[in-house]
């Protein structure tokens, strides 16, 4: 069999989300494809890069999910089922989306142009959501902070229990909305 770039980035990406990002070695990918460490040299520069490359597909996919989820609805609904998307995406790929926040810590170009995407997606759905434009990028960047801190803080609950996670999901969102508007 012979080995593409595609193999062993979804190999990686099997693997982060298997195992986490601390799980994801060149020895680890190998083993996984039944091939020598080596051998990934003809395909990647180095685990960093292999790491970059996963993130950026990993964070491609999950802004896909998320705007296909908010198509043909506007407002609070829009912002909801963005959030319950995203807490959805983290449950069943925790391990990519571990391995996108590290792109993001370092400073990733291509990683920090699809958290762009991303805000600038919570940006017109906070302006559906009645606010003013100029208030779209800060309104936007507070959301994208409470999905962060509260998806990752109840991840462990909503593997086991989704069905409990998302009623407090709801509410969270329309308390910080409602938040938002006091202070607009």
């Amino acid at each position: 069999m012979k080995i593409k770039r595609q193999d062993i980035l979804e190999a990686t990406l099997s693997l982060a989300d298997k195992n986490g990002l601390s799980g994801v070695s060149l020895k680890s990918v190998a083993k996984y494809l039944n091939i020598k460490t080596p051998s990934l040299y003809n395909h990647i520069e180095s685990l960093e890069d292999l790491l970059f490359s996963a993130a950026s597909c990993g964070m491609k996919e999950m802004n896909s999910l998320l705007k296909e989820c908010a198509v043909g609805i506007s407002g609070e609904q829009a912002v909801l089922a963005v959030a319950q998307q995203y807490l959805s995406y983290l449950t069943v790929h925790p391990g990519i989306y571990e391995t996108i926040q590290w792109a993001f810590w370092q400073n990733n170009t291509e990683i920090q142009q699809h958290f762009q995407n991303y805000r600038q997606l919570l940006q017109k759905l906070i302006v559906s959501c009645g606010f003013k434009t100029e208030q779209a990028e800060q309104n936007a960047d507070i959301l994208a902070g409470f999905l962060h801190g509260f998806c990752t803080q109840q991840l462990g609950n909503a593997i086991s229990s989704p069905e409990k996670v998302f009623p407090k999901l709801e509410f969270a969102v329309k308390a910080l909305l409602q938040g938002l508007k006091t202070q607009a």
